[in-house]
């Protein structure tokens, strides 16, 4: 299991800041492309930044596992013409569990996984405070995922007034909690718990330092030792 700093910059790509035991996991979402002339521009800086790194960081990157994470409409297209050296992920399915389990607007895990899906984003900020998405629902479809063989990134953050109060460690190892208590030993080798404080996220917002990242991630690092087997 990986843990990663999340971190959404205002530039071309979401940028994660890794670390992890064996294995780093770098990931990359963008989101609210207006069109698909953007994604290509987009696709096209990837490609030829994604070769450049990969020409001068060719013995780092047999540690890296790189992954750009587009919207659900752009997942083959995205596929078909990224390096295969770099996967490609989801920002989320909505298959797992519930009343939309086979309703419309249904994106099946089986589907991605046809497309070239290797990850899949579950618990961001958005998809909690947005869409009401619980710890339970998060953990469900996190168990789903692994059984289809997808990867996943689970997302955790606290907002600013948990910060504020000090509640921050509570929150994300509640967040992780449901999730922990749901999945097997070897499943961790297949997620990466990314930390994305919500008070971090969007346009004039203060980045999270490196400092207070590294001490909130020791700590559920720590908890997780304790309550997850495997992890």
């Amino acid at each position: 299991m990986g843990l990663i700093q999340f971190v959404c910059l205002q530039c071309r790509l979401g940028e994660a800041r890794c670390r992890l035991l064996q294995r780093t996991s770098l990931q990359g979402t963008r989101q609210r492309l207006a069109e698909i002339a953007q994604a290509k521009e987009l696709l096209e800086w990837a490609r030829e930044t994604a070769a450049r790194y990969f020409d001068r960081h060719r013995r780092e990157l047999e540690r890296i596992e790189l992954c750009l994470c587009p919207p659900f409409v752009l997942v083959d297209r995205v596929r078909r013409l990224l390096d295969r050296r770099i996967a490609v992920g989801a920002q989320n399915v909505f298959e797992a569990c519930g009343p939309l389990k086979e309703g419309t607007g249904v994106i099946t895990l089986s589907l991605f996984r046809e497309v070239g899906c290797s990850w899949i984003i579950l618990g961001h900020s958005d998809s909690r405070n947005i869409f009401g998405e619980t710890d339970l629902l998060i953990a469900e479809k996190t168990v789903a995922c692994l059984s289809v063989g997808l990867g996943v990134n689970l997302t955790v953050g606290e907002t600013s007034e948990q910060r504020a109060s000090g509640e921050e460690i509570e929150t994300l190892i509640m967040q992780t909690k449901a999730t922990a208590e749901r999945v097997g030993p070897s499943d961790w080798e297949r997620i990466v718990i990314a930390c994305e404080p919500v008070w971090a996220v969007g346009e004039g917002a203060v980045p999270c330092s490196p400092e207070e990242a590294t001490q909130v991630l020791e700590e559920v690092r720590n908890w997780l030792d304790k309550n997850a087997p495997g992890s």
